[in-house]
């Protein structure tokens, strides 16, 4: 799966949100290319009901959207606790501007 922008990323953390929510936990990955051309631009995106655990997966161009997040099992400094409905718990408005944030 793969987003151009930053709504339509946010379009699918929310949809993968409401999945987790509605008892299909799992982990989902998905790619956010601004500009296929430049790797700066292009962001691995992961949603999920749990911490990432695993340095490997967590490069500078990454970002980690969680629902029942635990702060001691988390070893991602882009990682972000939002409730089903993609509200933030943190200092976020919206999982817009969190993107916009952190790849502009």
């Amino acid at each position: 799966m793969k987003a151009t922008t930053i709504t339509a990323a946010a379009d699918i953390i929310r949809e993968k949100l409401d999945q987790i929510a509605n008892n299909n936990a799992a982990t989902y990955y998905f790619t956010l290319e601004l500009d296929p051309e430049d790797d700066d631009r292009c962001w691995k995106i992961r949603v999920a009901d749990h911490s990432a655990r695993s340095a490997n997966v967590c490069t500078d161009n990454f970002l980690s959207f969680v629902m029942n997040w635990n702060r001691q099992d988390c070893n991602v400094s882009n990682e972000f606790c939002v409730d089903e409905n993609g509200d933030f718990e943190e200092e976020y408005m919206s999982i817009e501007e969190c993107i916009d944030f952190h790849v502009n």
